[in-house]
């Protein structure tokens, strides 16, 4: 779960997305607390990529996708 966290936090800085984690108690059995800085996990964004033009980032009329 930590791991799909920072996936999900990387994904948001770098497209702009929404990201949401749904954890419900039918499904995890456990709580704990986390030292985020602990973790060893880095994400780098990658440097052969080119934006299309306006950006990755939500634009005007576009609205956040309803999966």
């Amino acid at each position: 779960m930590l791991e799909f966290g920072i996936y999900g936090w990387a994904l948001s800085r770098f497209l702009g997305a929404w990201v949401g984690f749904k954890a419900i108690s039918e499904t995890v059995e456990f709580g704990s607390t986390v030292d985020l800085d602990a973790l060893k996990m880095a994400w780098k964004a990658p440097e052969d990529f080119t934006p299309p033009q306006g950006g990755l980032h939500n634009r005007w009329p576009d609205l956040p996708c309803r999966a």
